[in-house]
């Protein structure tokens, strides 16, 4: 039996059609890998501004605390009753 060109033009069709469909889900993936990499990025740099920002406190309270000492009377002057 001889095959003609139009009995295989509907398995070029489903060709197609599946190839389209698995690159159409390749390309899901890629977006999806993408928006997560960045939400990623996004919560490391909170986590980095916000150590910067609890560090630079503590220097600052320490450098507060630096100055008020007072040889003599360590932290008398800084604890009073009631505060």
């Amino acid at each position: 039996m001889v095959r003609s060109a139009s009995d295989e033009r509907g398995s070029v069709m489903l060709v197609a059609m599946v190839t389209l469909v698995g690159l159409l889900g390749i390309g899901g993936l890629a977006i999806l890998s993408i928006q997560s990499g960045q939400s990623a990025t996004g919560h490391e740099r909170f986590r980095r501004v916000a150590r910067y920002a609890a560090e630079s406190g503590i220097a600052a309270g320490m450098e507060y605390l630096r100055d008020a000492l007072q040889p003599g009377t360590l932290w008398s002057a800084e604890v009073v009753p009631n505060n």
